[in-house]
């Protein structure tokens, strides 16, 4: 090869490499993967969901009130590692093979697990309590290998209609080192169920949730997302990698529960699955649960995302030896993520702070009605009394607790807090009923200083 022929052939590579790079470039995969997942009759008059150049990529505030994920915004990425970053998931997207016919049918309930009370034990309690709840929607479990003890095994397995699979793929367990979360995605994907319920192994439905399939905002759409507390920052360099807005209104999402379409959302999907294993990406948010709506927003696929806030569960709780306690000796710990259904009644308690905390040692107060001496930690109901543009949550730390509330900071213009004895919205009878499937207090007692759950006798008020 001559030296005139090598400069013009590193020439021309330099010209494209450099056209990759560009605008142009990138309109090309916006065009091949535009709507690609949704029938031309699908109309999403639910959420709408749009591209936006990149240069307007952020409508919505510099700050992310309260959340405890602020540090993931103040990354600084250069644009040109955003635009590679960018030009990856496209191409992903563009390489992902068709919905595959005859392969996925009817629907069911996924999740995984772990070994132990907050993996497996949470996750037998639960199933045994939809069956309680009259579900017979099949479901599958994925665990890695050799994670599950027998004994566990063969609890799952005599779960009526429960199929346990072991994950074996090479890529999944190679990714699992990058993010924890990859299994989510991995699993719903690989499930033999083209109607999906996801929940995580600590999330609880204290409804038969098999109605949710059959609501319009599913049928209409692709998906169904659930909210989180929290809001990310405009800041965020995510945006400028997939190629979105920020918008004012968007919470971020909480996936300890999803529905999904794998046949209309079948490239979105992959696409979360993707990123789950993208270490640029990962790094900007926290763990799976974003990965969803970003994932659809970016391609350009409706979803229906839950508009009624989320609220809080938990007790009031005081450190003392004594018997009874005033209201300014007290303080309210949220432990639980209460959602709601599309139609603004609850439906989950996604007990996320539950397995955090230290265990509890009596006293529980004499008027206590609870069934066997549980500690039942569902006892106050907190949140907004209608659906505002903003809402404040604040988590801190109480004698080794995580605890989660709500504030309206003394604004007259957001909606009004409100507090409800936690048992007017779920049965006692539901919350027993999970406890007696764990065999036992939700929460372990143990040598750590006495916690009291105090009752607020709600009756009396």
């Amino acid at each position: 090869m001559t030296i005139t022929m090598y400069l013009v052939i590193t020439l021309l590579l330099i010209t494209i490499s450099a056209y990759l790079l560009s605008e142009d470039a990138l309109s090309i995969f916006d065009c091949c993967s535009k709507n690609t997942d949704t029938s031309d009759g699908l109309q999403n008059n639910l959420l709408y969901n749009k591209t936006f150049n990149i240069a307007n990529f952020s409508s919505c505030p510099d700050y992310a009130r309260n959340s405890p994920f602020n540090a993931l915004s103040e990354a600084h990425v250069k644009e040109a590692v955003s635009r590679k970053v960018q030009l990856r998931w496209k191409r992903f997207v563009s390489s992902v093979s068709p919905y595959p016919e005859n392969k996925f049918s009817g629907r069911g309930i996924v999740s995984s697990t772990s070994s132990g009370l907050n993996g497996c034990r949470r996750l037998l309690a639960s199933l045994q309590l939809l069956r309680w709840l009259n579900c017979t929607l099949p479901v599958e479990v994925y665990a890695y290998a050799n994670e599950l003890e027998m004994h566990e095994i063969r609890n799952l397995k005599a779960i009526q209609n429960v199929t346990l699979h072991i994950i074996k793929d090479k890529v999944i367990l190679k990714n699992r080192k990058k993010s924890r979360f990859v299994i989510k995605p991995f699993s719903i994907l690989q499930s033999s169920f083209e109607h999906v319920l996801w929940m995580d192994s600590d999330n609880i439905a204290v409804n038969n949730p098999e109605y949710l399939f059959d609501l319009p905002h599913y049928k209409n759409s692709t998906a169904i997302f659930w909210p989180d507390f929290w809001k990310t920052s405009g800041r965020n360099p995510i945006w400028r990698m997939m190629n979105i807005r920020c918008r004012e209104e968007d919470y971020e999402q909480e996936s300890g529960q999803l529905v999904i379409n794998k046949r209309l959302a079948w490239k979105a999907l992959n696409l979360a699955l993707y990123l789950n294993s993208d270490n640029d990406i990962i790094k900007l948010i926290h763990g799976d649960k974003d990965t969803f709506r970003l994932a659809w927003r970016s391609i350009n696929v409706s979803y229906f995302f839950i508009r009624t806030h989320l609220a809080i569960g938990g007790f009031d709780l005081a450190v003392a030896e004594k018997s009874g306690a005033t209201s300014n000796e007290r303080t309210f710990c949220g432990h639980t993520m209460v959602q709601h259904d599309p139609l603004g009644k609850v439906l989950f308690l996604h007990t996320n702070l539950v397995k955090q905390y230290p265990p509890i040692q009596g006293l529980i107060e004499k008027n206590q009605t609870i069934k066997q001496n549980k500690i039942n930690p569902w006892r106050v109901y907190i949140g907004y009394t209608n659906t505002i543009p903003n809402m404040d949550a604040v988590v801190f730390f109480y004698n080794l607790y995580v605890c989660t509330t709500f504030t309206n900071r003394g604004n007259s213009t957001w909606s009004p807090l409100v507090e409800q004895d936690f048992y007017n919205l779920v049965p006692v009878s539901i919350t027993e009923k999970y406890l007696s499937y764990l065999h036992g207090n939700l929460i372990k007692s143990n040598k750590f200083r006495k916690i009291r759950i105090i009752d607020r006798h709600w009756q009396k008020n």
